[in-house]
């Protein structure tokens, strides 16, 4: 049996003659996520969320994004927050039916720079034998992505590169650049509508290969399993005022209405042979 971490947040309906609103505050709703900073609380994020859905919400926290997708897809949660490519492996499972994506610092997509030791690659031929340092399979700006630039550079990860590695972390990335353990490596960024990077989250003076085009955000998703009026209240709570409380808890700015043309070339960039 799948073990996950819960938290619930309590909304006391007020009362009401419609039937059918007492009975869906009366309601429970699973939300599943993972959560990596200790800085998100999953109280006060379920809190939030009860207050926006006018329902009784129990967060589920789990380890890995594969286990939520697993659980999305089982029926063990309601609703899930997914990062890009593991909603297009749920959908791939025709599990999940897209709500929202995340926006952040204004923008609902960010980018991937693809990361290098200062001076080792001047040139295509530059990549050969070189040490990759990876987040993990999982990550679309860690490693789907920047695979996808090495490609476009006449590079084959797979053929050229000497040896690849995942770490777990972006700052797991940086440092094993930074201590010469791995020679290339990649992370997320924000720019600017000129391709410029605006915000990025190393330090180091790595060189800067490459910056991809827009990644689109991360998702709030449905199961398909979901009862149709929880997917309707969603709907509707989506650019409601007070979900910015739930996103300045997760580190986000608000939700948007989701596209899901959006993934479609990351899931074709995800499934396709090297």
């Amino acid at each position: 049996m799948r073990t996950a971490n819960v938290a619930s947040g309590e909304h006391r309906a007020e009362p009401a003659g419609d039937a059918m609103q007492l009975a869906r505050a009366r309601n429970k709703i699973r939300v599943g996520a993972v959560v990596t900073s200790s800085m998100v609380n999953p109280g006060r994020v379920a809190d939030r969320l009860s207050e926006v859905l006018k329902r009784r919400v129990l967060l589920r926290t789990y380890s890995a994004y594969a286990r939520v997708v697993d659980a999305v897809s089982e029926g063990d949660v309601d609703l899930a927050w997914l990062p890009p490519v593991a909603y297009v492996r749920a959908r791939r499972l025709a599990c999940v039916e897209l709500l929202a994506t995340v926006e952040r610092d204004g923008k609902p997509a960010y980018a991937s720079a693809l990361l290098a030791r200062p001076g080792l690659v001047r040139s295509t031929s530059d990549f050969e034998g070189r040490r990759a340092a990876w987040v993990d399979n999982w990550s679309a700006a860690g490693y789907v992505i920047p695979r996808r630039m090495l490609r476009e550079r006449g590079v084959s990860p797979d053929l050229t590169l000497k040896a690849q590695g995942f770490v777990g972390t972006y700052d797991a990335v940086f440092d094993a650049l930074a201590s010469g353990t791995a020679d290339i490596g990649a992370s997320f960024c924000q720019i600017d509508a000129s391709g410029r990077i605006v915000r990025r989250p190393w330090t180091d003076p790595f060189d800067i290969v490459a910056v991809s085009d827009p990644i689109p955000g991360d998702t709030f998703c449905a199961a398909r399993t979901a009862d149709a009026l929880l997917v309707e209240d969603v709907r509707e709570a989506i650019e409601h005022p007070a979900m910015r409380n739930v996103m300045a808890e997760l580190g986000g700015s608000r939700l948007v209405v989701g596209n899901p043309a959006h993934y479609d070339g990351l899931e074709r960039e995800l499934f396709s042979a090297d």
